[in-house]
């Protein structure tokens, strides 16, 4: 609490006083079609959409492949100790870069269509590497390694023991990473990627037209609500394991559910390979890459030497870390108080409405709530850390929602009968059951948030970010270098602090 106190006085949170006649103007504009061409659009809109489907399911696809071979390369406890971590602290390099780093360079080196599949395979492979690593290492890893002492084949053992036992991960994980991903696009959009984010994010930057976003909006929203509901019934029909009654007919439903999820995979894998010979594949300039990171290493260290939290990288990431902090803080307190409001602690019918109304919430971009309401602040800054925050909470509560229906509820029906309150309820027995995940749940948080301030700086999030959108838009690799190698040494160090804690036990017991 003593910190975000700080954290809101240092970044100097506050409210644009004249900012409300400009914000009440843009929700009019914003429901006013009477200058929009409805049907050209709604025309566009699903134009730009399937773009965005071909090279979102392409890409997560393409890159989910490559991470569950990186992360199983990258698993300690399955491999050999220098081939894991030379593979984990790659991992970690790409990953420390800021977003609009590799979207420009892939931008430039690529025509629009190649570019976009490349992006969104990159950044899968990259996360998704990450978590498969994690569901490896927690695994049967022992009885894998008695089968290999066993003589057997090294592949057919991560099969039959560790890959069997995490399938469902997998598979979960997959179309968790296609369903963020298609939200991702939006974010990524106002920093070059192609596709309907572009119809969203477009004529807001340039003309500040909102009139013109609603359709592609809505068009995106309902979408994503379809996306959602898909997902539900594959998680929990398809992929969730279950007990299920002895009948005659359960081996014939299994069967029909496993081949289900072949046929599904199958799908992917032919609308892929559809994807790719279906879009211009063009490679303008290969050579723009060794350039850029020759000038990108050699970086203006004056820069360090300045005092002025406008200029020094060291100072900006105070500010950036004190703003993540302050930002965490809020969506911990909201993200709480929403998971509530969704879990069974309460009426179905209470928990269906909240449920409900998040995920509305969740499919409206990032990008159009940011630009409505920053009118009324007086800064990007101040923006991200009051509406953001509720944004980042009504996401969260999803996750948490899902801890708390996953506990004991005997328990919690005892305590109700005691009269036990549900704030009690969740003081005395809720949270401290789930705090060890609440603790993953926030640390991965904290790292997304520190993420999306510093990929939407064109918008004035933070200052860092602002930089540098600045610095690449100008050329000048030399001055973004400075800025863009503070934020992967911090990031590096945040990754690596988290894996020492994760591995800890393994460090010193060598098990």
């Amino acid at each position: 609490m003593f910190l975000c106190i700080i954290s809101a006085i240092v970044i100097k949170l506050g409210i644009n006083v004249h900012g409300l006649a400009v914000f009440k103007n843009n929700i009019s504009n914003f429901f006013n079609q009477s200058a929009v061409n409805k049907s050209s659009l709604l025309t566009k809109s699903f134009e730009q959409l399937w773009i965005t489907i071909k090279y979102t399911a392409t890409g997560t696809f393409i890159g989910f492949i490559l991470g569950f071979l990186l992360g199983y390369l990258s698993s300690l406890r399955i491999t050999n100790n220098f081939t894991a971590i030379f593979v984990k602290l790659g991992i970690i390099f790409f990953r420390s870069f800021p977003v609009v780093i590799f979207i420009n360079l892939f931008n430039t080196s690529f025509n629009s269509d190649l570019s976009a599949i490349i992006i969104i395979s990159w950044f899968s492979m990259l996360w998704n590497a990450k978590y498969i690593a994690d569901y490896i290492e927690n695994s049967k890893v022992e009885q894998f390694k008695k089968f290999v002492d066993r003589s057997q084949n090294h592949l057919s053992s991560f099969i039959n023991n560790i890959f069997i036992d995490i399938k469902s991960k997998i598979l979960v994980l997959f179309a968790y990473s296609l369903e963020s991903n298609f939200r991702w696009t939006t974010i990524l959009s106002a920093v070059g990627l192609i596709g309907i984010g572009q119809l969203i994010n477009d004529p807001i930057s340039i003309n500040n037209d909102f009139a013109s976003t609603l359709i592609p909006l809505l068009v995106l929203m309902v979408f994503l609500l379809i996306n959602e509901g898909a997902l539900y019934l594959f998680e929990t029909y398809l992929v969730a394991r279950k007990s299920y009654p002895k009948t005659n007919n359960l081996n014939k439903l299994l069967t029909i559910k496993k081949y289900l999820v072949y046929l599904i995979f199958i799908l992917i894998i032919a609308f892929s390979i559809y994807s790719i010979f279906s879009i211009r594949l063009r490679v303008n300039n290969l050579l723009i890459f060794t350039d850029f990171f020759q000038r990108l290493f050699d970086f203006n260290k004056s820069f360090f030497a300045t005092t002025t939290f406008n200029e020094n990288p060291l100072l900006m990431i105070i500010l950036l870390t004190l703003q993540a902090i302050l930002i965490l803080g809020i969506v911990f307190i909201f993200s709480l108080l929403f998971a509530t409001l969704c879990s069974n602690l309460l009426n179905r019918y209470v928990s269906l409405f909240f449920k409900a109304l998040f995920l509305i919430i969740r499919t409206i971009p990032l990008i159009i709530v940011f630009r409505l309401f920053n009118p009324l602040f007086n800064s990007g800054i101040s923006t991200i850390v009051f509406i953001g925050s509720l944004y980042f909470s009504t996401s969260l509560a999803k996750k948490i929602y899902v801890l708390i229906n996953s506990i004991n509820w005997t328990v919690v029906t005892s305590l109700k009968s005691k009269l036990y309150t549900n704030f009690e309820i969740l003081r005395v027995y809720i949270i401290p059951s789930i705090r060890k995940d609440l603790v993953t749940v926030y640390q991965l948080e904290f790292e997304s948030i520190l993420r999306t301030i510093i990929t939407l700086g064109a918008y004035g999030t933070s200052v860092i970010g602002q930089l540098l959108d600045i610095y690449i838009y100008r050329g000048n690799i030399e001055n973004l270098g400075s800025y863009v190698i503070s934020i992967m040494v911090y990031l590096q160090v945040i990754d690596l602090l988290s894996i020492m804690v994760r591995y800890k036990k393994f460090f010193y017991t060598n098990k």
